[in-house]
């Protein structure tokens, strides 16, 4: 008789026992880790970065790491990437704080942004966070104001030029010239551009081109009008002027 009620009573506290180890997680909740440092790891020619994250979590937690996610600014606040690193409960009899080390992949080419200079933001609380890591996003091209060395008005009206100059390397390639207007003033922009970054060897280009400006294109009034060619500050050694009748 006894040893029947001591098989029962076993069972009983073996079936409870089980129960409590089957949820282990039932008082334990996520939790954001301690981030002890950060800084940069690699970063590739691809606009890939690597981050590398050291952080301290109870052994009673497992690391979660978000996505890195972008995060829109709001008035003088600038756009951030937001990275959270939290922990899953795990179980475990003693919990116990246990120091991590990780690398975090950031693709900044899916964002999408304009050149400039972002922050990272590692757990971050009302878009505020101690740690950080910046990175900038150069402009895919980089432009020059040509060389002027002669223009040539080749037929008054409309008024057509042929342009001779330089761009300071072969990498530079000459872009459509760019004609502007403000007041009774004609602007006439040639410049070139390069890729970012481009090696090339330091000769100059020599370039010729023509520019048309069409009054009926630009809505120009019946009046006096002057056409400066790549102006400094307003002044052009290259200065035309042009009558509308």
């Amino acid at each position: 008789m006894f040893k029947r009620l001591f098989l029962l009573g076993l069972a009983f506290m073996l079936a409870l026992g089980g129960a409590f180890q089957a949820l282990p997680a039932f008082a334990l909740t996520p939790v954001s880790a301690v981030i002890n440092n950060v800084s940069w790891a690699t970063v590739s020619s691809t606009g890939i970065r690597q981050a590398q994250v050291g952080f301290t979590l109870s052994s009673c937690y497992a690391p979660s790491i978000s996505s890195p996610q972008l995060v829109s600014g709001s008035g003088t606040t600038a756009p951030y990437i937001s990275v959270f690193i939290k922990g899953i409960p795990a179980g475990g009899q003693v919990c116990q704080p246990r120091m991590y080390t990780t690398l975090v992949s950031i693709d900044t080419n899916k964002f999408n942004l304009a050149p400039g200079t972002y922050d990272v933001l590692f757990n971050p609380v009302n878009g505020q966070s101690k740690f950080k890591l910046s990175f900038t996003i150069l402009p895919k091209f980089e432009y020059e104001n040509a060389l002027i060395l002669k223009a040539v008005q080749l037929a008054d009206y409309p008024p057509n030029f042929q342009i001779s100059g330089t761009l300071s390397s072969p990498c530079y390639k000459l872009d459509a010239p760019a004609i502007t207007m403000s007041g009774n003033v004609i602007t006439v922009r040639i410049t070139g551009s390069e890729p970012t970054g481009a090696i090339c060897a330091g000769v100059v280009s020599p370039f010729t081109t023509s520019v048309v400006i069409d009054p009926v294109s630009l809505h120009l009034d019946s009046g006096e009008y002057m056409i400066l060619i790549n102006p400094v500050n307003g002044q052009s050694n290259l200065t035309f002027a042009m009558t509308v009748p």
